[in-house]
């Protein structure tokens, strides 16, 4: 079996020329576990503003924001780096189509997961960091990072004072990412049957559902087909973007 996101079944093919497999052939879902969706977020500590300049820009007592963040970019007082935890990633591909939908040059800083993004965007030695919002969650919450604007058809139930990216004039991050159980393809029927019935429920175990939410996800035990759908909806919704970008397939 393979625990997977949507990294691996929706994008990897989109971005590889031979991925070597085909997730829809390849693979058979035993069911969805959790969706979670990616943000935006600024440093706010005494040192990451000095760095940032946003302060500069958006006036004395007011928010931080995503049009704070395009003036500053756009008046040269902040730099449009944008770091973000792999290349070629979701939010890799999110930051291109930003700056298409805001008009504004920004420039994709690809690190090595998500512990060395963080580290720089607490320090101030970037202006800004696109990570999901289990990785961000907790920093916004203390107040050592601010998250100005989420992907998702809705504002996350976490964090209700920040807008979706649609509500900023941003389209096409409506889709939640996700985590879904596969197994080989090859796989009989009736193992399927009891994988799916035994992960729905663990999922339903309060304890396991409130760990995932209280980390930033969303439970969504998805039926074998309900993922399927789900895959093939993020797949078709991420596609344009990615070809938008003009990012060759490697």
């Amino acid at each position: 079996m393979m625990l997977s996101n949507d990294h691996a079944v929706s994008i990897l093919p989109l971005t590889l020329k031979e991925p070597g497999y085909d997730p829809d052939r390849d693979f058979a879902p035993v069911g969805g576990i959790a969706t979670f969706v990616n943000a935006l977020a600024l440093p706010v500590t005494s040192g990451a503003s000095r760095a940032s300049g946003i302060a500069d820009v958006r006036g004395a007592g007011s928010p931080i924001d995503l049009d704070s963040f395009v003036r500053a970019v756009q008046a040269g007082t902040l730099r449009g780096a944008v770091g973000v935890p792999a290349p070629a990633s979701i939010p890799a591909f999110a930051v291109q189509s930003i700056g298409r939908a805001k008009g504004v040059a920004l420039d994709v800083l690809p690190y090595r997961g998500s512990v060395p993004l963080l580290a720089d965007l607490l320090a101030g030695q970037i202006p800004a960091g696109v990570g999901s919002v289990p990785e961000f969650l907790h920093l916004h919450r203390e107040g050592r990072v601010r998250v100005i604007a989420v992907m998702g058809a809705q504002r996350d139930q976490r964090l209700p004072e920040v807008p979706t990216f649609a509500e900023l004039g941003v389209k096409g991050f409506e889709r939640q990412a996700f985590y879904g159980l596969y197994a080989p393809a090859a796989t009989p029927g009736a193992v399927m049957t009891r994988l799916s019935r035994d992960l729905a429920t663990a999922l339903a175990r309060s304890a396991l559902a409130e760990r995932l939410q209280a980390d930033g996800h969303n439970v969504a035990p998805l039926a074998p087909k309900a993922l399927a759908a789900h895959q093939k909806d993020y797949t078709a919704a991420w596609r344009p973007i990615i070809e938008a970008s003009g990012f060759q397939r490697s």
